[in-house]
């Protein structure tokens, strides 16, 4: 029985938040989400190859993706019109400017964690968002 749920094979990125998991699944690449038995289905990604998301409200942030798109943030906002970009994209960087390789994300909610080498780094959405749209 499928209870009208979207088809998912593989999920690309996940966040949980309370009670509410975000994520964005291969192979239509919509965002959405889960509370108990109710799924939404906000509208597709305008980028695909992300492998984490930032959740704050209506805002996203999708991090990561494939060959020299490893360390992209695409920020996104969803509104009644559907899910759209906000701003341009921008790359992830070390506090020092050093480029984000090698980085493992989690997120939760808002808050972004990145580890490497034994060093935790942790930002936000609001701080990204600050960064990238020049507030």
């Amino acid at each position: 029985m499928d209870a009208g749920l979207p088809y998912i094979s593989d999920c690309y990125t996940l966040n949980l938040q309370g009670e509410t998991a975000h994520f964005c699944p291969y192979t239509d690449f919509h965002i959405q989400s889960v509370s108990g038995d109710k799924v939404m289905d906000w509208g597709a990604s305008p980028y695909q190859s992300a492998h984490s998301m930032l959740v704050n409200g209506a805002d996203r942030a999708l991090l990561g993706g494939w060959g020299p798109e490893y360390d992209m943030a695409t920020l996104l906002r969803i509104g009644r019109d559907g899910v759209r970009r906000i701003g341009g994209q921008c790359r992830l960087v070390l506090p020092d400017g050093v480029e984000a390789q090698f980085l493992r994300y989690t997120c939760r909610g808002g808050d972004l964690h990145a580890f490497t080498r034994g060093t935790w780094y942790r930002s936000t959405l609001d701080e990204l968002q600050a960064v990238a749209l020049g507030a």
